[in-house]
């Protein structure tokens, strides 16, 4: 997590390099309860070797509507900085100790990239359903395979009139719990067109 400042414009962003070298970052602002509202969304597959982490084909999507290609080569150190930013503590994020399913399971009320309003509940199986602007969407939710503190997330759109239709999204969520004690979860994901 850091701050990264483009011409006059600063803003916070939260960046996730997992073991397989797939990133997902987001960038935004932490509002006055401590919650981290996000207004863009980046994702790629990269590699990384002699601390340098190397992305060529990197995906931006912005809360209005635009989507930018672009790349990134940055210095890093493992679990220490990368990009301006430093590694969270453990008690924001324990990356080496597997997530727990039991700590996303009940309702949510959410906020999309968009600023909609979005409700959506993850059952103890891990089922995620959700309805908003008449459309379902289901998924599932799952502690990742490779033990970090990551859930494994894939939701689908429902059918038709729903913008698209029957398409699924997958990604990461990253739970953890805010200065004022509720637990914040952040999903981000795209579709297999990116």
């Amino acid at each position: 997590a850091g701050t990264v400042t483009s011409g006059l414009q600063s803003q916070e962003f939260q960046l996730l390099v997992l073991e397989n070298d797939q990133f997902y970052a987001l960038s935004g602002r932490t509002d006055s309860a401590g919650v981290f509202r996000v207004v863009s969304f980046s994702e790629g597959k990269g590699t990384s070797a002699n601390g340098i982490f190397s992305v060529p084909d990197a995906r931006s999507f912005s809360n209005d509507g635009s989507v930018t290609n672009g790349s990134i080569n940055a210095t890093f150190v493992p679990k220490t900085n990368i990009i301006n930013g430093s590694a969270p503590a453990a008690a924001v994020l324990a990356y080496d100790t597997p997530a727990a399913l039991s700590t996303v399971v009940g309702t949510w009320a959410a906020t999309s990239l968009y600023g909609d309003s979005v409700n959506f509940s993850i059952s103890a199986a891990g089922i995620l359903s959700a309805s908003f602007a008449g459309c379902t969407y289901s998924g599932l939710v799952a502690p990742r395979a490779s033990g970090k503190g990551v859930l494994d997330v894939s939701v689908t759109v429902g059918p038709a009139p729903c913008a698209s239709a029957g398409e699924r999204f997958v990604g990461i969520g990253v739970t953890s719990v805010l200065a004022n004690g509720k637990r914040e979860l952040i999903i981000a994901g795209t579709s297999a067109a990116r």
